[in-house]
């Protein structure tokens, strides 16, 4: 056997060897997703809902500020204690205001913020739909009819005449 043939058989066992190791590491490495119990899922839904009220626009679960950790501390006891949501949500409320809701509420003044973004959506998309068909029209309207009346063609040609203008020198005629 020469040892080009060698070399090459070698390194083809190698690659062979090399993607089966990779293989059998990226099989060994997955692991069954983690189950997580009730309390955790409520704990971590309420703490993505309640807005810290020193960095706005951050739940308490992204917050890295003290009082958002106190508030995660105080939503975990208090579901441990079982109460509700509502009842979590509405301690909170109590304390700092319905400002520290991430969600508006679903009634009173809080009912505008959830009516006014999809009817803006639909008023948009009905006046793009109206301003296409409006510019179709008009397309359509401002193609003109090119043909001559009988009395302006015998005058048209008529000019023509008198300035020595044959129909065949006219540009855009087929002979």
């Amino acid at each position: 056997m020469s040892i080009i043939k060698l070399t090459i058989a070698r390194s083809s066992t190698l690659t062979i060897f090399v993607i089966l190791l990779v293989l059998v590491l990226i099989f060994l490495s997955c692991k069954p997703p983690v189950e997580v119990s009730e309390l955790d899922s409520r704990t971590n839904s309420l703490n993505k809902s309640i807005m810290c009220p020193i960095c706005p626009g951050e739940s308490i679960d992204q917050s890295q500020n003290e009082l958002a950790g106190h508030m995660r501390r105080i939503v975990r006891e208090q579901i441990e204690g079982g109460k509700t949501d509502s009842e979590v949500r509405e301690y909170f409320v109590e304390r700092y205001g319905p400002v520290v809701l991430l969600e508006p509420s679903t009634s009173g003044i809080g009912l505008i913020a959830w009516i006014v973004p999809p009817a803006g959506l639909l008023i948009a998309g009905c006046s793009v739909a109206i301003a296409l068909i409006l510019m179709k029209r008009r397309r359509s309207e401002e193609v003109v009819d090119d043909t001559l009346s009988h009395n302006d063609r015998v005058r048209y040609y008529k000019v023509l005449e008198e300035r020595g203008i044959s129909e065949d020198d006219l540009p855009g005629r087929e002979v």
